[in-house]
């Protein structure tokens, strides 16, 4: 009877050690309750529990809100589900969470291709979907010209090819103008707002005019193209640029600016409050830009956490360690390695779920990627 009771001891020993370890490791599910419901977290993932917004959370009355509509309407859930169907398979060990959230961010990267004529890709990860999405070639050259009228082009950067840092600070500036803060920012795109504006780029917004600036750094053809989205969305922008540079050289409280620009009722004022400060220290105290806005950046993580879209247990993000991916993107703030410009170097025009140009002897990586720091590949804006 002794012996029947030790092992039955021993027994319940193992399953409770075995399923303590299960938790540990956050289990196989993608979510630890219905994300429908809201407030939902994912059990240690780090990633939210709840769905992404609609829009790809541009803001209600932002002028980029219709083009966001229009990208997301453009890819069928027919294509979104092959080219998921592609990347799990790739990545089988992939979380639908993580996949829900990266994917959602790479469709924010699009949205900005439309609008400007060069963004660097600093997330090897959204690269990797981004690939996928690319050996569909009929169904990715059709959803290009229905958001944006002609092709998003995606051509590897040679190897070692970095971009500047001042790149990775103007990113920052159009993110935070369109889209509003939320856990899988950091988790996608690695910290923002650690370089300034540089001031070769802010002696431009101060000596050029509007039009001389929409040629340089804009997709005006896209913004004529569309002129009551994407165009309106250009002209935002340059009209942002100006005031903040004014509100700077005036040395008004970045704040303040920000609320009469955008009104005190919501959305927008949301959407644009980071990067307005960032735009003004940039200006003002370049060398204390991080001091400055650590307690906003914090109050914006707060805020999303209020709002159902808190990472789990302290937000992971990628480098905090080992993911579902092959490898987790390091922050990759100061070193990007891909972006777009306008070009492809790539062959668009076989047929279904075929890719020319890929990889190769010309420094482009495939999509498994080749080291945690980011891939080597770039892109193009909306271009013929």
């Amino acid at each position: 009877m002794t012996e029947i009771l030790i092992i039955a001891i021993l027994l319940a020993a193992i399953l409770l050690f075995a399923f303590s370890q299960r938790k540990n490791r956050g289990g196989s599910s993608p979510a630890s309750v219905n994300p429908k419901k809201g407030g939902a977290r994912s059990a240690a993932s780090g990633w939210p529990g709840k769905q992404p917004p609609e829009a790809l959370g541009v803001p209600l009355g932002h002028p980029a809100r219709p083009a966001a509509e229009r990208l997301e309407a453009a890819i069928s859930p027919d294509f979104e589900e092959r080219i998921r169907d592609r990347v799990t398979k790739a990545w089988p060990n992939l979380r639908r969470d993580e996949w829900n959230w990266t994917w959602f961010e790479l469709k924010r990267y699009f949205l900005l291709c439309g609008i400007v004529k060069s963004v660097p890709m600093y997330s090897k990860n959204a690269d990797r979907i981004w690939h996928e999405m690319l050996m569909f070639t009929r169904e990715y050259e059709d959803w290009c010209k229905r958001y944006c009228g002609e092709m998003i082009h995606h051509s590897p950067h040679p190897p070692g090819f970095e971009p500047k840092p001042e790149e990775r600070a103007w990113f920052d500036w159009l993110y935070g103008e369109l889209f509003e803060y939320m856990p899988s920012s950091r988790n996608v795109w690695g910290a923002f707002y650690r370089t300034p504006l540089s001031a070769e780029r802010i002696d431009r917004i101060n000596r050029m005019n509007r039009s001389e600036l929409r040629a340089l750094w804009f997709n005006a053809a896209a913004g004529d193209r569309y002129p009551d989205d994407i165009g309106r969305t250009i002209d935002y922008l340059l009209n942002r640029l100006e005031m903040q540079l004014q509100g700077a050289l005036r040395k008004e409280d970045p704040d303040d600016g920000n609320r009469r620009q955008t009104g005190s009722d919501g959305d927008l004022f949301t959407a644009g409050v980071l990067s307005g400060m960032f735009f003004h220290y940039s200006v003002v105290e370049p060398d204390r830009l991080e001091d400055h806005l650590r307690e906003q950046r914090k109050e914006e993580e707060d805020k999303a956490d209020r709002n159902g879209y808190g990472a789990s247990d302290g937000g992971a993000g990628y480098a905090g360690g080992n993911g579902d991916w092959d490898r987790r993107d390091d922050d990759l703030h100061r070193s990007g390695h891909h972006g777009h410009d306008g070009r492809s170097d790539h062959d668009h025009g076989g047929g279904q779920e075929s890719h020319g140009g890929h990889g190769g002897n010309d420094g482009g990586s495939s999509s498994g990627g080749s080291d945690g720091g980011g891939s080597s590949c770039g892109g193009g804006g909306c271009s013929s």
